[in-house]
């Protein structure tokens, strides 16, 4: 079963290239979201500091302080958003880029892997790779692979009798997804 599945060196490696040309593309994209959040984080920086800059030097109230201290607090709240949000960006795609890499290994050596693993990694490999697979008797009877395998795969597995191929595959969920698996259909 495994077999089948499995991706051929030379189709790996042309993924991998298409793959790191794609996220080439998308790094200028987040480099250009990464550079307005810092801009918008500036900016709420510089009102924080001009609002206690203001507050220390004005002659204030009890209701000066109580509005003081809701516009601090809102303000603490958006660098906070803005510094989660920018933290995610600088992982997102170093962290994508790493799991389709292992991903590609995981495809390029799923047979010898299989093979070598002893029962309990045979089943952890089993659900990486399928999402169901049903044994009678022994054999397989039909089996549904996970995306995106799925989808990288349904030219070498559209005629082979116990796959189901989901014609949903393939794009989806969010913009690297979308950007890596729209824009190729690699198993040929």
């Amino acid at each position: 079963m495994f077999k089948q599945i499995q991706l051929p060196s030379g189709l790996t490696e042309k993924l991998r290239v298409k793959i790191k040309k794609l996220f080439n593309n998308e790094q200028e994209i987040y480099e250009q979201s990464k550079k307005s959040l810092s801009t918008q984080l500036e900016k709420i920086k510089y009102k924080k500091k001009e609002l206690v800059l203001r507050f220390l030097d004005e002659a204030r109230t009890e209701s000066d302080e109580n509005l003081y201290e809701n516009i601090k607090r809102d303000l603490d709240s958006e660098e906070l958003k803005l510094s989660v949000q920018l933290e995610d960006i600088e992982n997102n795609l170093a962290q994508a880029v790493k799991v389709l890499e292992i991903a590609l290994v995981l495809a390029n050596n799923c047979q010898r892997a299989y093979k070598k693993a002893n029962p309990l990694l045979r089943g952890l490999l089993s659900k990486a790779f399928f999402e169901r697979i049903a044994i009678s008797n022994g054999q397989i009877v039909s089996a549904k692979l996970n995306a995106p395998l799925d989808f990288l795969c349904k030219n070498r597995i559209k005629n082979s009798a116990p796959f189901e191929l989901n014609y949903q595959s393939g794009p989806g969920g969010n913009r690297t997804h979308d950007l890596c698996f729209a824009k190729a259909a690699f198993c040929h």
